[in-house]
C-alpha cells in the first residue's frame, strides 16, 4: 500500500471538491487488506471517535467518501453505522451483495463513471438499479468516458455531491 495515498486522495480530489464545506477531513491509509477488513474498519470507527474528541464536529454533518477500495468502504461504513455517517459519497467503487442489501438509512451520492476499467459500469448497473429500486435516498451520477485512474478528472462530480450535501445539511 503506498504510505501517502490518504494524503494525495485529500490534495487531489477531496480538497478542491469539498474543501469549501470548512469540514475536519480524516483521510487514513488502509491499515489492513482492504477498507472492509475488520482491522480496517476499526481503525476508521476509532479514528472517527478520537476526531469527535478533539474538534467540534455536529454529529448531524458526517459524511464519509472514499476512492476505488476507498469507495468500497464507505459503502461498507455507511452500511454497517449508519448512526455515525448522515452521508456517503463512494466514488469509483461498488458495494459488496451484503452492503448493498443494508445500504437504507444514509443518503449516498454514488458517483461512476462509464469509462472505468477496475469497476467497468456493466457490472456496476446491477448494484445501481438495486439502489435505485430499495434504496429512499440514492444520487448517481455517471461520468462519462472517464478512466478509473484520471481521480483528479473526478472533481466536477465531487462537487456536484457537495451542493448536494449543503441540501441535506440545510435543514438536518
Amino acid at each position: 500500500m503506498t504510505p501517502t495515498i490518504g494524503r494525495d486522495f485529500v490534495e487531489m480530489l477531496v480538497l478542491p471538491a469539498l474543501g469549501g464545506l470548512g469540514a475536519v477531513i480524516i483521510a487514513p491509509n488502509c491499515p489492513g487488506r482492504g477498507w472492509t477488513d475488520p482491522v480496517s474498519e476499526g481503525a476508521v470507527l476509532k479514528l472517527v471517535a478520537a476526531a469527535r474528541k478533539k474538534y467540534v464536529i455536529d454529529e448531524r454533518r458526517v459524511a464519509v467518501t472514499g476512492f476505488s477500495m476507498g469507495a468500497i468502504g464507505a459503502y461498507r461504513l455507511a452500511a454497517r453505522h449508519p448512526e455515525l455517517f448522515t452521508a456517503a459519497i463512494p466514488v469509483s467503487g461498488m458495494p459488496s451483495s451484503t452492503d448493498l442489501a443494508s445500504l437504507r438509512d444514509v443518503p449516498l451520492f454514488v458517483i461512476h463513471s462509464d469509462g472505468d476499467e477496475v469497476f467497468p459500469i456493466d457490472q456496476a448497473r446491477p448494484a445501481f438499479e438495486t439502489l435505485r429500486r430499495d434504496h429512499p435516498d440514492v444520487t448517481i451520477e455517471i461520468v462519462p468516458g472517464l478512466s478509473h485512474y484520471r481521480t483528479a478528472d473526478f472533481v466536477p462530480a465531487l462537487k456536484k455531491a457537495s451542493l448536494w450535501l449543503k441540501k441535506k445539511w440545510k435543514n438536518p
